[in-house]
């Protein structure tokens, strides 16, 4: 929960004031182009954010932090997306028979064992994961794949 200092910064922030407090200043920014003299703020095409800068307090005290690399994280699979390249959609509904991009890092599927691959399940209660059969590109960062063919009424999400 906030405290009473904290909330009025978030209010003066929302207001569009510059605030500045012992370790730093808050400004809102606003990301998107706008065209023309009168152009207005439209959210389709503009979002508000905040730009933070350190005080000088904060930048001296980073300069004393003595940073000791441990080497890379070791992260599993990550999804980031997946196009159904049919419908164009990325991460809604996939159309079956078509193929599909699944974008990430660390997603190449590696082994022989008849257990390893794709594994895709219908947004339902009590759905069985089928196997995808055919991957057309296999890289660390996307995968190609052919949906299986299912009934019309059928779709994955």
């Amino acid at each position: 929960m906030l405290d009473l200092a904290d909330q009025k910064k978030v209010e003066a922030i929302a207001e569009g004031k510059s605030v500045v407090d012992g370790v730093g200043q808050y400004i809102v920014t606003v990301r998107g182009s706008f065209l023309g003299e009168n152009a207005q703020f439209d959210a389709t095409k503009h979002s508000l954010g905040v730009s933070y800068t350190p005080g000088q307090l904060l930048r001296d005290q980073l300069k004393a932090v003595k940073v000791i690399c441990n080497g890379l994280a070791q992260t599993g699979p990550v999804i980031n997306s997946i196009t159904d390249s049919v419908t164009k959609s990325i991460s809604q509904v996939i159309t079956s028979g078509g193929p599909a991009v699944i974008s990430g890092s660390n997603i190449k599927i590696l082994g022989d064992d008849p257990s390893v691959g794709i594994y895709l399940t219908k947004d339902e209660e009590g759905a069985v994961p089928l196997k995808v059969s055919v991957i057309v590109h296999n890289a660390p960062s996307q995968l190609t794949i052919m949906l299986p063919a299912m009934k019309p009424e059928s779709s994955m999400r």
